[in-house]
């Protein structure tokens, strides 16, 4: 993720998120730069492939938006990862020519299909309704957003960046500090996060997080019904 500084020196931050054990915000590291430019992403990812031992990404799932620096950098320094593209994002733009609730559930719908047969009905309701939006949809192939393609691998169906998201609306008000004072107020409440994300998970005495043992058990009462 890049945001800009609310400063005068300009800049952006750049960061990069991950999911805890109970499917929530974790951050992994974040940076000032310049801008955000090929030689800043190139820093960056060294920087994190350095620190976290990636080697070439293999076992690595990364979701951005499609920033044409983020995918040459990545496609270069972490060439074995699986580069997902943020879904959200896509249907802002796909959305721009096909309006209203039902496209979007519809869309939604084709993306979040965990097997082929249900991927391929959803989209043939979406062309039985506009076929100009199936040959839209197609156009961001959709290998790199589509829960149906991903790989199963690293365990995790996350088809949106929206982590990022929430870590841009986390440090809001620290982004409109001088550098330093920013940078400290970020790193003091994300350590005050880890603190009480900690304390919450040894009040958790169940060999699933709390999170994933409310899935289970609603998936278990739906089976029984």
């Amino acid at each position: 993720m890049d945001v800009f500084l609310k400063t005068f020196l300009g800049g952006k931050l750049l960061s990069a998120m991950g999911r805890d054990g109970n499917d929530q915000m974790y951050s992994v590291t974040w940076a000032i730069v310049e801008g955000e430019n090929n030689l800043s992403w190139e820093w960056f990812f060294l920087q994190l492939q350095k620190c976290m031992a990636l080697g070439e990404g293999v076992g690595v799932t990364l979701i951005s938006d499609e920033h044409q620096p983020i995918l040459n950098v990545v496609s270069t320094i972490l060439p074995s990862t699986e580069h997902r593209h943020c879904a959200r994002h896509i249907y802002m733009l796909w959305h721009k020519s096909f309006r209203g609730d039902d496209m979007k559930l519809r869309f939604w719908k084709i993306v979040k299909a965990y097997n082929l047969v249900d991927y391929q009905d959803a989209l043939d309701e979406l062309g039985a309704v506009d076929q100009d939006a199936v040959v839209a949809f197609n156009s961001y192939n959709p290998r790199l957003f589509c829960r149906e393609f991903m790989s199963t691998s690293t365990k995790t169906d996350v088809v949106t960046n929206n982590l990022a998201e929430t870590f841009n609306g986390y440090i809001i008000n620290a982004r409109t500090k001088h550098l330093l004072y920013m940078l400290e107020d970020i790193r003091a409440s994300l350590m005050q996060r880890l603190v009480l994300k900690r304390r919450d998970g040894e009040d958790n005495w169940s060999t699933l997080s709390k999170d994933s043992a409310k899935i289970g058990e609603r998936e278990r009462k739906s089976i029984q019904l």
